[in-house]
């Protein structure tokens, strides 16, 4: 298909610098094969530039679109992020309820409450765990 149309393209060129080529250079052989291959030598150029620009697009189409699917994976990254962090503060938040209801009951029971509290680091992303 690409062949057929590449020499399609090529005929087309060459009727047309056949066809404006002044009735002189027609009637000598050697200058209506000068003019066909002068033909012949534009189309291959049409045909390089083409394929140039092709792959040219080809390329610019491939780029934006890894920009794009680098955008959407960074904001699926910091959209997770965000909520593993709500997560670990839900966690830890119950984690302090928990042992203040524990330790209200026990001071209403009044039994001895030594349990400490759970380690909160707000700065932290460790759930609990000491570092910074």
């Amino acid at each position: 298909m690409t062949f057929a149309v590449i020499l399609a393209l090529a005929g087309a060129i060459v009727g047309l610098s056949l066809a404006v080529a002044p009735a002189a250079a027609k009637s000598n052989g050697w200058s209506a094969l000068a003019v066909a291959l002068s033909g012949l030598a534009v189309a291959g150029g049409v045909v390089y530039l083409a394929e140039k620009l092709t792959n040219t697009w080809k390329g610019v189409v491939k780029m934006v679109l890894e920009m794009i699917t680098e955008k959407f994976k960074q904001h699926r990254l910091e959209v997770g992020i965000k909520i593993g962090r709500q997560q670990g503060r839900e966690s830890k938040s119950r984690e302090v309820r928990d042992w203040y209801e524990r330790q209200q009951a026990a001071f209403r029971a009044g039994i001895p409450f030594d349990e400490p509290p759970p380690v909160y680091y707000a700065d932290t992303h460790a759930n609990g765990a000491e570092g910074g």
